[in-house]
């Protein structure tokens, strides 16, 4: 395996100290969608837009976006048919560049991956006029096909999109494309057209068919005889229906169309990658969507009496979850239990899958939960779409099945008592005033995927369902109530989700830890045994995070700010998607780079060619990454600045 390191952070200049964090221009937009209240500043900012080839060529009308900070609304321009675009009026900041055109790859300024971000951050002062910033954008390129329906008639309206793969740790990994720039729908001749892709290996799939993805049945031949044989008969009779006409047949099996990959597989791991050079068009990618068999399960609910639950949400979801397919997880089948306990659900297509149910036991005459309280309902139907699980339950019931076109029936799921996690929440104030209603703060129980470092796989696994709030009272203790065994997370909600900084922030609040046993579980999997409940966990948020800083100088000390930095923790156990304790920074344009909210503790520090995340909490990655490391220790709410100076060759 090939990995793009920076092979010497040889030399150290260990400056130890308070940094100053530089004030950070947030533009707001007001309730009619207009900009309010922009910062103002006497900085320019000059870009050249030119074509990545031997010509370097201008290209006008590009959509240039310039971004203070991740979180910031991006200011706009167009280029001129000089390639020239201009920002006046900045505020002093570190700015990322972003530039966009139809047919060409979207390009991040300075990133050394076609199409992928961030790029480098260009620093501007106040009143400085910056100049002679180029974007070199490539020609996009292009895959092409034409997509039939079962019986090979043209497939018009259908989504085709194209996922950029990559290889890492052993495995393929499919990597979603900024901007939503991989997905075309096809027209009516069933030709789709992707352009704009950057070079790479490619798999071309249609995730979701647009019609006919309700059950079908096959017509079977006996079926066929049968309606040939009663019309002949009504013919003999002059039109009139005889008098003794045969049963039907036995109806033929529930077909539907799934998620198709080329050339022509339901499966995954059998997709042919499309490999794309540099402005390269790759026509005749042609396949065809395909039906497979349905089944129907059949089951019921019932406590460890034997009394049927009614109204439990019943939920069928993938038992893992594939680096290769990471929306999968989130088409999950799901129904209801009737009075009598029993569920139906229909249209299963075959696979692996795990049947669960999370519910308190009642009475067989009670009401269903939540009959009279909207906010249950609305948690009910959440539940029902298999999304962030269910409410406050004590009880839970799981089976692992196989399904492969068959009808399955009597299955039972008997509800056991779930495990209990318990905890208080605690806000450390140094100078901000803590919430005084603690029941707004929000803590989620996610199930942890199997599905190793992807963080795109683990926010499908956390939207496709295992999610559970916390109740929290005033006071700040909090109550999950019937948990299956299993490994879990407990963190905020927003750290399931692959967006950089969701896990740090909640209302200008920085998640410290969550201790339990001693050991911080904030990134580290919850081993939730059967009949064991967890206690005295402590959830700390912090005004006062730690920051590491600094400066990266070249082997001849001057400044680049081409190297990412990686930092992470020397423990392995934290080298999980999300983790605080695995973070990256880009160098700005002046060398200097920042990482906020490390959890205390002691770091490998290293710079890297290049880095993006779907590797950066790949364990293979970073361990590749030690013997080039450095070792740093922070303490809690220390800002800690440490230059570096690179050599080697």
């Amino acid at each position: 395996m090939t990995r793009r390191l920076l092979v010497a952070v040889v030399a150290l200049i260990a400056v130890m100290g308070w940094s100053v964090m530089a004030a950070r221009a947030q533009q707001q937009r007001d309730t009619r969608g207009t900009a309010a209240s922009v910062p103002k500043g006497t900085a320019e900012l000059a870009v050249i837009v030119t074509t990545d080839d031997a010509q370097s060529q201008p290209i006008r009308r590009v959509s240039v976006s310039i971004q203070a900070g991740e979180l910031d609304v991006p200011n706009i321009g167009v280029s001129d048919d000089s390639g020239r675009v201009v920002f006046r009026g900045l505020p002093a900041g570190n700015y990322l560049l972003t530039a966009a055109r139809s047919g060409y790859v979207r390009t991040f300024y300075g990133s050394s991956l076609p199409g992928r971000g961030p790029g480098v951050a260009v620093t501007v002062l106040d009143g400085q006029h910056v100049n002679g910033v180029n974007i070199r954008m490539l020609r996009g390129s292009v895959i092409t096909g034409t997509l039939r329906t079962a019986s090979g008639r043209p497939a018009p309206n259908q989504t085709v999109q194209a996922m950029m793969v990559r290889s890492g740790g052993g495995e393929r990994k499919a990597i979603n494309l900024e901007g939503g720039l991989g997905s075309v729908t096809t027209d009516d001749r069933g030709v789709y057209r992707i352009f704009g892709l950057a070079p790479g290996d490619y798999i071309v799939s249609v995730p979701n068919v647009a019609f006919g993805s309700q059950d079908m049945r096959a017509v079977s031949t006996d079926e066929l005889r049968w309606a040939d044989k009663a019309v002949g008969d009504s013919a003999s009779t002059g039109g009139v229906a005889p008098a003794v006409v045969s049963p039907a047949p036995p109806a033929g099996a529930t077909m539907a169309y799934s998620p198709v990959y080329y050339p022509g597989t339901t499966v995954v791991n059998e997709a042919t990658l499309v490999t794309l050079g540099p402005a390269e068009e790759r026509p005749g990618v042609d396949f065809g969507l395909l039906l497979v068999p349905t089944a129907t399960i059949k089951g019921r609910v019932i406590d460890s009496d034997g009394r049927p639950q009614s109204g439990v949400s019943v939920s069928m979801k993938q038992a893992d979850v594939n680096l290769m397919d990471l929306f999968s997880s989130l088409f999950n089948t799901s129904g209801r239990t009737g009075a009598d306990g029993t569920f139906v659900l229909t249209g299963v297509k075959p696979g692996s899958y795990t049947l669960s149910v999370r519910a308190t036991p009642k009475a067989a005459d009670a009401p269903p939960p939540g009959a009279n309280d909207p906010a249950a309902q609305r948690q009910a139907a959440l539940a029902d779409l298999g999304l962030f699980g269910g409410g406050a339950t004590t009880h839970f019931a799981e089976e692992n099945m196989l399904v492969q076109g068959t009808d399955i029936d009597g299955v039972t799921l008997t509800l056991r008592p779930g495990m209990t996690v318990r905890g208080k929440i605690v806000y450390e104030a140094t100078s901000k005033t803590p919430p005084t209603d603690l029941t707004k703060t929000s803590l989620s129980l996610s199930a942890m995927s199997s599905a190793a470092a992807d963080p795109m796989a683990v926010a499908a696994a956390f939207l496709g369902g295992g999610g559970t709030s916390a109740k929290v009272a005033a006071d700040g203790t909090f109550t999950i109530s019937g948990v299956a065994p299993g490994r879990y997370r407990l963190n905020t909600p927003l750290a399931m989700v692959p967006m950089p900084g969701a896990n740090l922030m909640t209302g200008g609040w920085t998640l410290k830890s969550v201790m339990s046993g001693g050991r911080d579980i904030a990134d580290a999997p919850l081993e939730i045994k059967p009949g064991v409940d967890v206690s005295n966990v402590v959830v700390t948020f912090t005004d006062k995070p730690s920051e590491l800083s600094g400066t990266v100088f070249d082997g001849l000390g001057r400044v680049t700010p081409n190297f990412p930095i990686v930092v992470f923790s020397t423990d392995q156990a934290y080298w999980t998607p999300s983790s605080r304790h695995v973070q990256t920074a880009r160098p700005s344009s002046d060398g200097q780079f920042k990482v906020t909210g490390l959890p205390a503790g002691e770091y490998y520090v290293c710079a890297v060619t290049a880095v993006d995340r779907t590797e950066v909490y790949d364990p293979a990655f970073l361990e590749q990454l030690v013997a080039v490391s450095f070792k740093i220790t922070i303490a809690d709410g220390q800002k800690l600045k440490q230059d570096l100076r690179l050599g080697g060759k």
